[in-house]
């Protein structure tokens, strides 16, 4: 099976769907293409959005040929699947199905358009507006759980920034920090820790001055000129549990996707909405988190939850619900 990825360039986007591709592949041979999707006239890319979703309300094969011609890809009919994510290549991905005839798979909402225009629409919540809605309790990533059961002492920190209804003080980090050393000296477990562009850069500058003692030296720092390669294969084999700020939905999914034990963990100021706080809490009732306060105790992260299991059972599911859905 020849598999076409559309990427609008940003990371979280593209592990789902290779997510998809990865799970696709456990029982077909695939060869997967990934495809930029990049505007011809970016610096007018919100007048174009506009332009397409006008093009979308008569959604003939003319005006899909349009929203085609509008981007910088060379695309043939040798496909036979598209996967994508993301708005951004939303009505792209239902373009090239029309003009070229093949099936595609779009994961996350999507807004006016036809939803019957993806032969597969991946979504977590029902959408019933969506004929060929499969609904999954854990978004799809490229990661899968590590069984390896080896003792690492080791612990990783993910750490985000501002955002999606967080915002974080000096107080929150400081608080943070000493948890973390803490959790060092009571477990004799090394810290990793390891930042995002979110991060502010004189949070992340306060951050690695007071832990750069005994933070492990695989720990990574986003801003700074020496950062090493971000590699969560390579960070997931070599580590216990995992905490994770809650600013980032993908970071928590990614973590989850592990099967290792997860803690959340949120700063003093911490509003999300509502749709991102159900699926915390859903996490949560699932066991396939734990949340806790900056400012509350953080403790060893053991796996009597079960994640592993839990994780690959969720795949199983989804794996079986697109082979029926597609017929592939």
């Amino acid at each position: 099976m020849r598999i076409a990825i559309l990427s609008d360039g940003r990371p979280g986007h593209y592990n789902q769907s290779l997510g998809i591709a990865k799970i696709i592949s456990e029982e077909r041979d695939t060869a997967v293409t990934i495809i930029e999707s990049k505007l011809k006239l970016n610096s007018f890319r919100s007048v174009l959005r506009l332009y397409q979703r006008s093009l979308i309300k008569n959604f003939i094969t003319k005006n899909a040929q349009k929203i085609i011609d509008l981007y910088e890809i060379k695309f043939i009919n040798e496909y036979d699947l598209i996967i994508s994510s993301g708005g951004d290549v939303a009505y792209l991905s239902a373009s090239l199905s029309k003009v070229f005839n093949i099936k595609n798979i779009h994961i996350g909402s999507v807004r006016h358009i036809n939803l019957k225009s993806y032969d597969l629409h991946i979504t977590l919540e029902k959408n019933e507006d969506s004929p060929n809605n499969l609904v999954t309790e854990l978004p799809p990533t490229k990661y899968t759980p590590v069984n390896d059961g080896i003792k690492k002492n080791k612990i990783l920190f993910l750490i985000g920034g501002d955002g999606a209804g967080y915002s974080y003080s000096l107080d929150d980090w400081n608080s943070f920090i000493k948890n973390v050393e803490e959790l060092k000296e009571e477990l004799h477990i090394s810290p990793i820790i390891v930042t995002s562009r979110r991060t502010s850069p004189a949070h992340e500058e306060y951050i690695y001055d007071k832990t750069i003692d005994f933070a492990d030296n695989l720990s990574i720092w986003q801003h700074k000129k020496d950062k090493s390669n971000y590699d969560l294969d390579y960070l997931f084999n070599n580590i216990d549990g995992i905490y994770v700020t809650e600013d980032s939905g993908m970071m928590t999914t990614e973590s989850i996707s592990s099967g290792l034990p997860v803690c959340t963990i949120y700063p003093n100021s911490s509003r999300p909405n509502a749709a991102f706080e159900k699926q915390l809490k859903k996490y949560e009732s699932m066991e396939l988190i734990i949340r806790k306060s900056f400012y509350s105790k953080f403790k060893s992260l053991s796996n009597n939850m079960n994640s592993s299991a839990k994780v690959n059972e969720i795949k199983e599911r989804l794996k079986n619900n697109i082979y029926g859905h597609l017929s592939i």
